[in-house]
């Protein structure tokens, strides 16, 4: 395949996953947003989960997309690598290697959100049946209490008044609790792929100086004169001032 057409094929599924991206990121966003509304009832309950299961098979899409982005590039390098290599085909070449890599930290920050948003409406579930489970139980023991008490003739208890209220705003405070873990979570993460990106940026920045230093030799010769000329400069300038200092103190020595 020449290399016309195997440019072609990666720009194409750049195109599509640079796409797929933009609307990966509004949906992780209006998921985000939307979050809220969890316990707004079943109905939005619903809804917002049928968007997080389309948000799901949106990023399984475009983790196979990368997939085929980075086998067109290794089959661009192979290219650029071979017999016909030549300094724009492998300025070319490094820049869809860095699209590439943009295009995976994009998309491992985008997963990790909608994974955490994924484990917040399961811990969200979780914490509701607890509690519905609680509330049955609370519920028994007020009945049983209201029975021993009128058998014995005396008022049920006032304690099994308050334990669903205690236990419910337990429940809050761990699932607030989470919550944060999840926000610090979430922050290190893009944080980390900040800093990876910005590694990257300077790795080909490295990369193509020493590209521009190799297609240019004459640079490199001038670079090397410009250096010998300089040391032979300093050689005569301390010769010259040796010698000179040498003679002025001889001169004084003199009767």
């Amino acid at each position: 395949m020449s290399w016309e057409a195997l440019r072609g094929q990666v720009r194409r599924l750049e195109h599509e996953v640079e796409q797929s991206l933009t609307a990966y990121a509004k949906v992780s966003a209006a998921l985000t947003g939307g979050a809220s509304g969890l316990n707004a009832g079943p109905t939005e309950t619903a809804r917002w989960t049928r968007e997080l299961e389309a948000a799901e098979r949106l990023g399984g899409e475009i983790h196979t997309l990368l997939i085929r982005l980075e086998e067109a590039d290794q089959a661009l390098s192979a290219y650029a690598h071979g017999a016909s290599s030549s300094p724009a085909l492998l300025h070319t070449l490094q820049r869809h290697q860095e699209v590439l890599a943009e295009y995976r930290v994009e998309f491992r920050r985008l997963r990790v959100s909608v994974r955490q948003l994924r484990e917040y409406a399961e811990l969200l579930s979780g914490a509701e049946a607890a509690g519905a489970g609680v509330d049955r139980g609370a519920d028994g023991f007020r009945r049983s209490g209201d029975l021993e008490s009128g058998l014995s003739g005396g008022a049920p208890g006032g304690s099994s008044n308050t334990a669903d209220p205690n236990l419910g705003r337990e429940a809050a405070h761990v699932n607030g609790a989470h919550r944060s873990a999840d926000t610090a979570l979430g922050q290190g993460l893009a944080l980390r792929d900040d800093l990876l990106r910005q590694r990257q940026v300077f790795a080909s920045l490295v990369d193509r100086m020493g590209t521009a230093v190799t297609a240019m030799p004459s640079v490199g010769r001038l670079v090397s004169q410009i250096r010998r000329r300089k040391r032979r400069d300093v050689i005569l300038v301390a010769v010259t001032t040796g010698v000179l200092s040498f003679l002025t103190l001889m001169w004084k020595l003199m009767p």
